[in-house]
């Protein structure tokens, strides 16, 4: 005869601004583990008359394990054979591994099937052939089918020939040396741990971090097909013969040399690193970051395919001959732009600019706000924003087309007769909201001006520079 008993557990009602509501249900018992602790079940369907079947599309079990006194310990909810989310439970972490040591025999005479990271935050590996090992007594040789996710467990080692078909995540463990034969498929997350040291040679199938570790030296011979990342770590060199085919993240890190000629498949993160000096023949074909480094002047073949950011840098001039598409020079020692400039969005806010070149080319947003510049080009066209807020300009120059939002200072007094803003306008006291009407009317004039905008967009957007 099947035993039935009753328990009670905790829920959220999202009716009553997720109040805990405390609900009663019978289960049928599945096991009984001892000390009065049993293993309980009831299920879901779609067509039940139940507030917890609202929703569901599938038949739902929902596993609890009651104490003597029928309280559930833990839960979770089983759709199609597979568990469907994390545990729901209150125990600590022995507890927890203790009390799914016991279960599980009854899991695999079910089937159940985990998510490979919600096996780890259990205390157990699941190898190949469906056997269950505590993270305590892990053996030479496993091979896990898939991620193996062990973050901030307390682990001390990998076993040696360990063999992970998806990716190896230790972070935040004290795990110190790497297992000896490791072969991983995916990405290797060595972030937060106590890993020292990498072994020549090391190679990875997708991406690694070993960002906020001990090591102070990457290894010769690196092999790291996507990105990889570095930050706040010791790491002073990219070694010549490193082979990396993503982004690099080198945040707040003591980096300081990178090879010359060196081309990165993504994002270049130099943020707050020890950094002074770029290599020549670098290319970027994401974003290069070096704000709030010592870096004082670019190199002149620099090729940044995406946003160069000089942000809170001694930089105060750009070569000619550097290629880039947007530039962020927010509070940075920037006085002087090349002549020909081609832009997509360039950001001087708070810069030490002091002049915009009559010939430079907006594909963009131009923002000048609290810099030095006194006044703009004739026949300027910024298809983006343009900003001149908490400027020393008191006048527009002659044919100023702006694309979308066109925001003045409080100097600005008359709006010129030939101003054309296809957007809105961010007025001051000064200037009458006729003005504004009177802007808006000028329609035959303003269809060329829409013209030149998305002409000078597209010589900007249509440009590769990587």
């Amino acid at each position: 005869m099947t035993d039935i008993v009753e328990f009670t557990f905790t829920r959220y009602d999202p009716d009553h601004y997720w109040a805990s509501v405390l609900e009663t249900r019978r289960g049928v018992v599945l096991d009984d583990l001892g000390d009065g602790t049993k293993v309980v079940s009831f299920k879901l369907h779609p067509d039940d008359d139940d507030d917890l079947a609202d929703g569901l599309v599938n038949p739902e079990e929902n596993i609890h394990v009651v104490n003597g006194e029928g309280g559930s310990l833990l839960s979770f909810k089983v759709v199609g054979g597979k568990v469907s989310d994390r545990c729901k439970h209150s125990l600590e972490v022995t507890a927890l591994a203790d009390l799914f040591g016991k279960m599980t025999a009854l899991i695999q005479n079910h089937g159940w099937g985990f998510n490979p990271d919600h096996i780890g935050e259990y205390g157990f590996v699941v190898d190949i052939y469906g056997d269950w090992h505590k993270l305590d007594c892990l053996p030479d040789g496993l091979h896990v089918p898939g991620d193996l996710r062990l973050v901030e467990r307390c682990i001390e080692r990998l076993p040696d020939n360990l063999r992970v078909d998806g990716d190896l995540n230790l972070y935040g463990t004290p795990i110190k040396t790497l297992p000896v034969n490791l072969y991983v498929g995916g990405d290797v997350i060595l972030t937060r741990t106590m890993i020292s040291e990498l072994p020549d040679g090391f190679s990875v199938r997708d991406h690694l971090s070993v960002a906020e570790t001990p090591i102070r030296k990457l290894p010769s011979n690196l092999k790291v097909p996507g990105w990889l990342r570095i930050d706040r770590t010791e790491i002073k060199e990219i070694p010549s013969d490193a082979r990396i085919g993503g982004p690099i993240s080198a945040g707040r890190s003591a980096l300081q040399i990178i090879p010359a000629n060196t081309t990165v498949n993504g994002r270049l993160d130099l943020e707050c690193s020890k950094i002074t000096k770029l290599p020549s023949g670098l290319r970027i074909k994401g974003n290069l970051n070096i704000e709030q480094t010592e870096i004082t002047e670019l190199p002149a073949d620099l090729v940044v395919a995406g946003e160069l950011n000089i942000s809170d840098t001694k930089i105060v001039e750009i070569p000619g001959s550097v290629r880039v598409r947007d530039i962020r020079a927010l509070y940075s020692h920037l006085k002087t732009l090349p002549p020909r400039m081609k832009v997509r969005n360039l950001e001087l806010v708070g810069s030490q600019i002091e002049d915009i070149p009559a010939s430079i080319i907006i594909g963009g947003s131009l923002r000048l706000a609290r810099t030095k510049v006194e006044r703009l080009p004739d026949n300027l066209t910024v298809p983006g924003y343009l900003g001149i807020s908490m400027t020393n300009i008191n006048a527009l120059p002659r044919s100023l087309a702006v694309g979308e939002t066109l925001e003045l200072n409080d100097q600005i007094t008359i709006l010129p007769e030939d101003l054309v803003v296809r957007g809105s306008l961010v007025l001051n006291d000064h200037i009458k909201k006729s003005e504004r009407k009177r802007l808006l009317k000028r329609s035959t004039r303003r269809q060329w001006f829409v013209s030149r905008i998305k002409n000078s967009a597209a010589r900007i957007m249509g440009r590769r520079v990587a």
